[in-house]
């Protein structure tokens, strides 16, 4: 092998595995354009401390709660070895598991439930009244300057075309908005219009409202910011209530549902059993003294039959006093 020293001036390209920084270079490039970069710096400083001085400030409130998980112990394992045995019936592990808790984020951020909060009343600190939180989102809270701004921008750019639009509707008799009929949304059966005001609403409330599972304990973080400390605490105890309430049910409805299903197969089950009874009994009656083959056969039958449907019968009828 032949080995070379050559100079890194004469150097015209490096290997790809290796990266080389010349930092003597680099920090000269960054003075030479050192005007360039301080008039960025100054632009973002600048808009951080518009953002900071006339932002709206808000109140940041959260509550934790403790879902309800089943674990097996030791005991209920053996249990569940020898229910048969002893007579019971043990839920297994996935029973009372109707709804899983990585779903409540998803239940919170729906429709149903965000329009359903829209219509609680709050109390509001700073106003000293007692208000829905659509009155004080569509009458009461007035937008800062940035947000005047920004929409302002909006208007004239991008959104010039609905604000045209706009101005055409607005000059139109009977401009008055109508009253909203919330109760047009508590069918879920059907589809729902909803309006430019119950949609502004409720997409901006949703932005308030964080809800989080904790990777490790589990537990459901409720979070609210909004301008009103008051209303920021109220706010986080109504999302739990509606929450709570809204599992509830469901779970309600579910085992309800399940409860309704075994009690189906429990009569059917009983009516097998009842009918296996009487044929066992029938034939007890006409064959008192069993003295051929086929009779013997035939009692075994009847036997097998009463037996199996006697376990069916008394599992159904043991899952149905668990289920209620």
């Amino acid at each position: 092998e032949e080995y070379r020293l050559v100079p890194v001036e004469e150097v015209e390209h490096f290997d790809d595995d290796e990266k080389v920084i010349d930092f003597v270079a680099l920090a000269g490039d960054l003075w030479d354009h050192r005007r360039f970069l301080g008039a960025i710096f100054a632009l973002f400083l600048a808009i951080g401390a518009i953002y900071y001085l006339f932002a709206e400030r808000t109140w940041y409130s959260e509550i934790a709660l403790m879902p309800e998980t089943r674990s097996s112990s030791g005991m209920e394992r053996i249990l569940q070895q020898y229910q048969g045995l002893l007579g019971v019936q043990l839920p297994g592990s996935n029973e009372g598991e109707a709804l899983s808790v990585n779903l409540y984020p998803t239940i919170v951020e729906s429709y149903p439930f965000q329009i359903e909060l829209i219509q609680r009343e709050i109390y509001f600190g700073d106003l000293d009244r007692t208000m829905t939180l659509f009155e004080y989102l569509t009458e009461v809270r007035e937008q800062t300057l940035l947000q005047k701004a920004g929409q302002a921008l909006w208007s004239v750019t991008l959104g010039l075309p609905q604000t045209v639009a706009g101005l055409f509707r607005s000059s139109e008799p009977g401009s008055m908005p109508a009253a909203i009929d919330f109760s047009q949304y508590s069918d879920l059966e059907s589809p729902w219009l909803l309006t430019p005001a119950v949609r502004q609403a409720v997409n901006e409330l949703a932005n308030w409202i964080t809800v989080r599972i904790e990777p490790q304990s589990e537990f459901i973080i409720i979070g609210a910011s909004f301008p009103d400390a008051r209303a920021s605490a109220e706010l986080v105890h109504v999302v739990k209530e509606l929450l709570t309430r809204y599992v509830t049910e469901y779970r309600i409805i579910k085992a309800t549902q399940d409860m309704e299903f075994i009690e189906e197969q429990y009569e059917q089950a009983r009516a097998r059993f009842e009918q296996v009874q009487d044929s066992l009994a029938t034939f007890h009656d006409r064959n008192v003294m069993l003295s051929s083959a086929r009779s013997l056969v035939g009692q075994q039958r009847l036997q097998s039959q009463y037996d199996l449907s006697l376990d069916v019968y008394t599992s159904l009828a043991t899952r149905l006093e668990g289920a209620k």
